[in-house]
């Protein structure tokens, strides 16, 4: 089974770090994730687009026209997760992965933004 991220982004057409999602995948084919465009002006839908065509099996992307605000979006994407039928989901009965915690930590925090 794989494991699920859900990222929402609005107007972040810049700091979108393509070379370092596309290592990410590469190295971890279990993990899927989820970009939700919550309402982006910019083309920060173009450029998720253009990595989903690059990995259709492990990233996703749901498009908000218009901004209905992080939480919305954010179940917006775990909905979307959690449709597809290789998605695990979290809970304290799972047995949790602190190694896969913190590479979820680095991801957010390193990975997708260009510093």
């Amino acid at each position: 089974m794989k494991s699920g991220i859900v990222i929402v982004l609005t107007n972040k057409e810049e700091e979108i770090n393509t070379q370092g999602i596309e290592s990410f995948l590469n190295e971890n084919r279990e993990i899927n994730i989820c970009f939700v465009n919550n309402g982006s002006t910019d083309k920060t839908l173009n450029v998720l687009e253009l990595l989903n065509k690059k990995f259709p099996k492990n990233l996703s992307v749901v498009n908000i026209k218009n901004n209905k605000g992080e939480d919305a979006a954010l179940k917006v994407g775990f909905r979307y997760l959690l449709n597809k039928k290789n998605i695990i989901k979290i809970n304290f009965s799972n047995h949790l992965n602190l190694n896969k915690m913190r590479l979820f930590s680095e991801i957010s925090g390193k990975l997708l933004l260009n510093a």
